[in-house]
């Protein structure tokens, strides 16, 4: 056992620096893809070349209350450099073992990959995400004036948001790093205090909790409402879905707007295997297709008293 282990060990870093083609489909990809497939879950990649990564829908299968814009975006150069360099960069035995020796100290798994700030996710550039924040329907959204007052190294051709933005579940801040410098002011919850750590060291106000209320969120001294609440493939791992997406709502300034990602067809379970795949009381949405689910995500949200504005798909990428 200890042979074959060693052989494995050997196989893997002499194969750590190949050269992946992005374009043509290296057999890298097919590997990375394989673990999400084994989960059976409905919104799984089979393998196939990055650039085949889903951004498309049929806009005449989609069911939409009249204020939602469809967006369709695509395989941008951002996007496609995360992927290359990440295909080129993968997590390794290293990693592994790193995990091993803190939990040898007591570190379970998510703070363990807090401490490591690994693995690297990511779901929308920064193009990308201005592009759906955008309001058409109440005029710019985008304040340039705030640009001044913030210490942003931002693009000259994306503008800034004035405004808090809260980021719930927002991991190692990997994802929320991406939005985050487009407003004034940037905050985060977790549920590990070593998660929680990690985004304040990345300027995200981490804030460690298992609930989220204004009530909470002022015993803790933080702000009790936001211009914009994210919410990225959370609410299919939370009990009491319906009470946690109305603690959500009630923490959005008025005329504010909540972000919610979700993978669909959508599939409710536990992060954490041992404490069981049994939701209680999950989100419910049915659909068996994309389309028809983001469909019923948008009639779930706007019998909540929400008036769903923006409507896109990207894949959830995670290193």
């Amino acid at each position: 056992a200890y042979g074959s282990m060693g052989v494995a060990l050997a196989w893997k870093l002499y194969h750590a620096e190949e050269v992946y083609d992005i374009d043509t489909g290296h057999d890298r990809w097919g590997k990375l893809v394989e673990g999400s497939q084994s989960q059976r879950l409905p919104s799984a990649y089979p393998a196939t070349p990055p650039s085949q990564l889903r951004y498309t829908f049929d806009r005449t299968k989609l069911q939409l209350p009249l204020s939602a814009r469809p967006i369709v975006l695509t395989f941008d150069e951002e996007t496609r450099n995360w992927v290359e360099y990440y295909l080129r960069h993968p997590r390794g035995p290293i990693h592994s073992l790193a995990l091993t020796v803190l939990g040898l100290f007591g570190y379970d798994q998510r703070d363990g990959e807090a401490i490591l700030d690994e693995p690297a996710v990511h779901l929308l550039s920064q193009k990308q995400w201005a592009t759906i924040l955008e309001n058409p329907h109440q005029g710019p959204s985008f304040q340039d004036s705030a640009r001044a007052e913030m210490s942003t190294n931002l693009p000259l051709d994306l503008p800034t948001f004035a405004g808090r933005v809260l980021d719930v579940g927002a991991g190692s801040g990997h994802i929320t790093a991406a939005f985050a410098p487009l407003f004034e002011e940037a905050h985060s919850v977790e549920i590990s205090p070593k998660l929680a750590w990690r985004l304040s060291e990345k300027n995200l106000n981490g804030l460690c909790s298992t609930k989220i209320t204004a009530q909470v969120l002022e015993d803790n001294n933080r702000p009790t409402s936001f211009r914009m609440v994210f919410a990225l493939n959370l609410l299919d791992r939370v009990d009491e879905g319906d009470k946690f997406l109305s603690n959500l709502i009630d923490i959005v300034e008025e005329n504010g707007h909540l972000v919610v990602a979700l993978p669909l067809p959508f599939c409710a379970k536990r992060w954490k295997k041992e404490d069981g795949d049994q939701l209680e009381g999950p989100l419910h949405v049915e659909g068996t297709s994309w389309e028809e689910a983001a469909s019923n995500v948008a009639g779930l949200l706007q019998d909540r008293g929400l008036e769903v504005q923006t409507v896109t798909r990207a894949p959830y990428l995670c290193q």
